[in-house]
């Protein structure tokens, strides 16, 4: 069988331009993290570095770059949700991916008694403590441990390759036992 990838000989990580472009062949949802600061003031940031970890204890983890502008505060917090978006909230990822200050003035949220943000029609939100941090490269990786969770399994979420939004489309091959559960996991395809 003949690849691309053996006609290729593989670049070095020089040009954080083309690792990039190698970094977006592989598709990512898409979400909003959230907290209220400890000045009260909401915190947003769209992040497609989200990876579940853990069932027991559950742990779910994501990534900021080390520069940001809401890094501190997420620290400080000490909790935040996160929210998977639908393929129809484009626009709120969009919104909270400013590197500047984000109005929530026409965003659509909820505070819950614990003081997570959650964002109304999102596929799934984590209400997360932050169990521990690492600085890895120039990111922050926050590791938060899930006391509550909602989700709506018939929702839709958005989907994020090669710089662009899509949404998954249920492929023909058959789909994977479930390791954890007696139900199957649902195979997808790109479209």
């Amino acid at each position: 069988m003949n690849s691309l990838l053996s006609l290729v000989e593989p670049q070095t990580c020089d040009s954080g331009r083309d690792l990039r472009t190698a970094f977006g062949t592989f598709p990512t949802g898409i979400t909003v993290v959230t907290c209220k600061g400890m000045t009260g003031r909401m915190i947003g940031v769209t992040a497609n570095s989200f990876v579940s970890l853990s069932l027991r204890p559950p742990l779910v983890s994501v990534a900021f770059h080390t520069a940001a502008r809401h890094v501190a505060a997420f620290l400080e917090c000490g909790a935040f949700a996160i929210n998977i978006l639908s393929k129809e909230q484009w626009q709120l990822s969009a919104h909270f991916a400013r590197p500047s200050e984000c109005s929530w003035e026409d965003v659509a949220f909820r505070i819950t008694p614990s003081g997570h943000v959650l964002l109304d029609g999102v596929v799934a939100v984590f209400l997360c403590r932050l169990s521990t941090f690492h600085e890895v490269g120039d990111h922050l990786l926050l590791v938060g441990q899930v006391d509550r969770f909602a989700c709506d399994a018939r929702a839709e979420p958005i989907a994020f390759l090669r710089g662009r939004y899509g949404s998954f489309q249920l492929a023909s091959c058959p789909s994977v036992p479930d390791p954890v559960g007696n139900c199957m996991a649902p195979s997808f395809g790109w479209s």
